[in-house]
């Protein structure tokens, strides 16, 4: 089972992290968001895990590529980091 950290804890990744747990797609070993609280760890933790994916459960897509580039400034490979792209664009096909 691949090993995820899921990050976003707002409405979204709330409901991101609920899914994925009921559906055991994954194991996430850590939940981060830029505010450490309770089960969330901040950002300069990541690092502390093993893990095989790093997913951003957020849908602002400005914000999910200014955290992204955080991401990779904290020495997180790109090509680990997944991302659900909301862009109305990329929708109508």
């Amino acid at each position: 089972m691949k090993e995820l950290i899921l990050y976003g804890a707002g409405r979204f990744g709330k409901a991101a992290k609920k899914l994925l747990e009921k559906e055991e797609y994954c194991e996430i070993v850590a939940w981060a968001d830029k505010e450490e609280k309770g089960e969330v760890i901040s950002p300069l933790k990541i690092l502390d895990y093993n893990f095989d994916k790093l997913m951003l459960a957020v849908i602002n897509a400005a914000v999910a590529d200014d955290i992204e580039e955080m991401l990779i400034n904290l020495g997180i490979k790109k090509q680990i980091i997944c991302r659900i792209d909301f862009s109305v664009n990329r929708m109508r096909k």
